[in-house]
C-alpha cells in the first residue's frame, strides 16, 4: 500500500470542481426525479378513488406524509384530516382484524394466520363465519 501525491495545474483543478459540481447536480436531480415521481404516484392513487389497503401503516403514512406531502400535523384532528383527505378509502388489515367482530374468528393479527385462518372456514364451507356488515 502506497499513497500517491499527484499536483493539479490551475485548470485541472477547476475541471476537477466542475466535475464534482455537476455529479453533485446529477444526484440532486436524480434524488428529485425519485421523490416526484413518488408524489405522482400518491396523487394518481388519490385521483383514482381506489381504496388503499395496508397492514399496520402508521408509520408508513407518517413517512409519506411528512416527505411527500407536507410535514406532520401537530396534532390528530389534523393528521386524521389530512389522511382521509388523501386516501379516502383507507383499510389497515391490522386494524380490521383486531377489531371486535374479526378477533373472536382470528385470534392474530397476523397476515398469515389471518389467510390461513380463512381459509380453514372455507374448506369446512362455514359461510355463518362471515360478519354482518
Amino acid at each position: 500500500p502506497f499513497i500517491v501525491v499527484s499536483v493539479m495545474t490551475p485548470e485541472q483543478a477547476v475541471e476537477a470542481r466542475v466535475r464534482e459540481v455537476e455529479r453533485k447536480i446529477k444526484e440532486f436531480d436524480d434524488s428529485l426525479a425519485q421523490e416526484i415521481g413518488l408524489r405522482a404516484v400518491i396523487e394518481a392513487i388519490h385521483q383514482s378513488g381506489k381504496p388503499v389497503v395496508g397492514h399496520n401503516c402508521f408509520t408508513d403514512l407518517c413517512r409519506i406524509i411528512n416527505d411527500f406531502i407536507l410535514p406532520l400535523p401537530s396534532n390528530y384532528t389534523q393528521f386524521k384530516t389530512v389522511v382521509t383527505s388523501l386516501f379516502p378509502r383507507l383499510y389497515d388489515t391490522r386494524v380490521i382484524l383486531t377489531s371486535d367482530t374479526f378477533a373472536q374468528l382470528i385470534p392474530s393479527a397476523r397476515l398469515e394466520d389471518a389467510y390461513e385462518r380463512v381459509r380453514e372456514l372455507e374448506r369446512t364451507h362455514r359461510t355463518e363465519w362471515l360478519p354482518e356488515c
